[in-house]
């Protein structure tokens, strides 16, 4: 998607003429690789002064490059890369014009697991100079690892660089029993660093007792979590909130929330310009969300609700700025704005960049005249585009992903299944155009497992698609989104409902005459690739072959991973117990599965172990079934590695040409 002017003074329409025809199948492997490929630009953020962004781009295989984009001579340059082996950077920040603050996240091997990692480094943009922004940690004596250096609050207004920061210490062995609590050895505190020099100027003092800080941009805290933990030092899932009055050294009572039961209230952020604090606190069994000052006595007031979805959080233009609105998922993400003009500027540009995108904004220069807009649909990977509120200009600036800027992409549509139980659940169906009916489909249910699908672009979908499978992604009951009905129990301890739901959706596209019900496969990952795994085993006839990437097998097995983690607890009552345990675990009945298999895997997964996958294929092996088990080296639950994604891919559509065909 490319588009410029020169004056953006009224909205227009920009008309294209789609084809009836059915695009011509692409040789796999060259699709492989073009829907393989990971973003050509993506995490961007816009210089104060509006004219820069820095960027990431992927690199070879894993690797990513941090970029930054001169908008007024249209140059990048590089600044730094990361291998992806196993750390990567993700995204960057401007702290003023001349630093930037990324976020470096890789895996750690901790006893016999492997835990995500997190890390901010500041890099001077002229001479590319990194330093840690993490505090000293010491290895030795240390209590337990650092996984996190903490997270950004904000970046001085005056332009100096310095960031203040929500920053981990780890104590040393011996400490924890000052700690108050059960709870992991870290603390947490607030802390001014100045890039420049390093220097840290204290806001306020680590605390073991606190989980997270909401603050004013000047770092004073005026909300602090405490999670409670059991007396085994498990986490119980209930967080304390409280709140300190401007001005005031006293804490006092705010709320409470039970993260297993979505119940209490959530606070998100400070809005420092009103005083007061946001939340989330259900409404009819639905997130609404909720202002509140920060003063004794005060009362919550309500701010949006949805009668048919819940409020997913709120909209800041800038990471300290005023909170401007909130957001919701429908068919697609909707943004409430307070403010009446953003929603018309938005209505607008829409107008001009497509006939039907999806906008948003990414970031604002300080003062709040220059805007960058990412636009996109399920048909476009989507572009971001540079606004000028002053002069009413619109130039583009980057493409989301180069590879599939001239590839024909399918449309998708949302269409309502109705289940075996006389319910119905929302699912989206993409398919190219001038597509045959009755042909070859793919069912493709979400990971999460409260998790949601929505209309937008999925390079995962449109492969298929570009296959010329016809693909359905239903938000089975348990999906996130809809309330707490719609949730219910979870998707791992009601897994029976989820899994009749994922086959309702492939029944449904048979009756439609979308689909020939001797050609349907299933592809999933994570919770997804558990799902069709256990799909192949309670309707083993149905499918005829099963792509489970990063997929949970064994529900005991995935309890008995978290066993080091103070999260154990909260793992164990999410996955159920008894029986239920064994009827719902792919690995205790590979034998009922009649399709052929492929399994895929990183080998340095912190979500889903490897072993989750190499148990599953030697069980297949074992019970006569087909299986391949594609394992990657090095790589994480995410396979970020274009040439690993292509190798899948490649997989994938050999499988499926073999059994359902194109």
């Amino acid at each position: 998607m490319k588009f410029s002017t020169a004056l953006f003074a009224s909205a227009c329409l920009f008309v294209g003429t789609a084809s009836t025809a059915a695009p011509a199948v692409l040789p796999i492997d060259l699709a492989a690789r073009l829907f393989g490929a990971r973003p050509s630009a993506s995490a961007p953020d816009l210089s104060p002064d509006g004219d820069k962004i820095v960027y990431i781009q992927a690199g070879v295989g894993p690797a990513s490059v941090v970029r930054l984009l001169d908008l007024k001579t249209k140059q990048n340059t590089d600044i730094i890369a990361s291998s992806g082996k196993p750390d990567s950077i993700v995204s960057c920040e401007f702290a003023s014009e001349d630093w930037i603050v990324c976020e470096d996240i890789g895996e750690i091997p901790f006893q016999s697991s492997i835990v995500g990692s997190s890390r901010l480094v500041a890099i001077n943009l002229e001479t590319k100079q990194v330093r840690n922004l993490g505090a000293d940690y010491e290895v030795l004596g240390a209590a337990t690892i650092k996984q996190n250096d903490g997270y950004v609050i904000s970046y001085a207004a005056s332009g100096a660089p310095s960031v203040v920061m929500g920053r981990y210490y780890v104590l040393r062995s011996g400490q924890e029993g000052t700690m108050g609590s059960h709870g992991p050895p870290i603390s947490l505190g607030v802390d001014r660093v100045a890039l420049d020099t390093m220097k840290v100027t204290r806001i306020e003092a680590p605390n073991p007792l606190v989980e997270q800080w909401l603050t004013e941009p000047n770092g004073t805290p005026r909300v602090m979590e405490t999670a409670l933990y059991d007396s085994a030092g498990q986490m119980t899932g209930v967080s304390q909130f409280k709140f300190r009055p401007r001005g005031s050294s006293n804490w006092l009572n705010l709320s409470m929330f039970d993260s297993r039961k979505q119940e209490g209230a959530m606070p998100l952020a400070v809005d420092p310009t009103t005083d007061q604090v946001y939340f989330l606190r259900k409404v009819n069994g639905r997130q609404a969300l909720y202002r509140q000052k920060l003063e004794p006595g005060a009362q919550p007031v309500g701010v949006g609700s949805n009668p048919n979805y819940d409020i997913d959080g709120i909209i800041r233009l800038q990471r300290d700025g005023p909170v401007v609105g909130y957001v919701y998922t429908s068919d697609r993400p909707e943004v409430v704005y307070f403010d009446p003009a953003y929603s018309q500027l938005i209505a607008d540009l829409g107008k001009v960049l497509s006939d039907d995108p999806v906008i948003s904004i990414s970031a604002t220069s300080r003062d709040g005249n220059k805007v960058l807009i990412h636009a996109s649909s399920e048909q476009d990977p989507g572009a971001y585009y540079l606004f000028d509120r002053q002069a009413r200009t619109l130039d583009f600036a980057l493409e989301n992903r180069e590879s599939l800027a001239k590839v024909p992409l399918a449309p998708a549509k949302r269409v309502d299944v109705p289940t075996a139980d006389g319910h119905t659940i929302p699912a989206y169906v993409t398919a190219a155009v001038g597509r045959a009916p009755n042909g070859p489909a793919v069912i493709l249910p979400h990971g999460g497992p409260s998790a949601r699908d929505a209309l937008g672009f999925d390079w995962l979908a449109q492969f298929l698609a570009s296959r010329g499978y016809a693909v359905i992604q239903p938000n089975y009951r348990g999906s996130a989104g809809y309330g707490d009905k719609f949730l219910g129990d979870n998707a791992f301890k009601d897994w029976r409902t989820a899994i009749g739901d994922i086959g309702s959706a492939a029944d449904y596209l048979v009756k439609q005459g979308i689909a020939d019900p001797a050609r349907l496969a299933i592809v999933g990952w994570s919770y997804g690739g558990y799902a069709a795994l256990q799909s192949a085993v309670t309707t083993p006839e149905k499918y005829k072959a099963v792509v489970a990437i990063a997929p949970v097998t064994d529900l005991s097995g995935l309890s008995k991973d978290q066993r080091e983690f103070v999260d154990a607890t909260l793992t164990a009552d999410l996955l159920g117990k008894g029986q239920n345990l064994r009827d719902g675990s792919p690995l205790q009945h590979a034998a009922m599965i009649k399709a052929p298999v492929l399994l895929v895997h990183g080998d340095l997964d912190a979500n889903v172990r490897v072993s989750h996958s190499e148990r599953m294929e030697k069980a297949l092996r074992t019970a006569g079934g087909k299986v391949e088990l594609l394992e990657f080296k090095g790589l994480t639950h995410q396979l970020n590695d274009g040439d690993a994604r292509a190798q899948m891919l490649t997989k994938m559509g050999e499988l499926l040409d073999r059994t359902i065909g194109h």
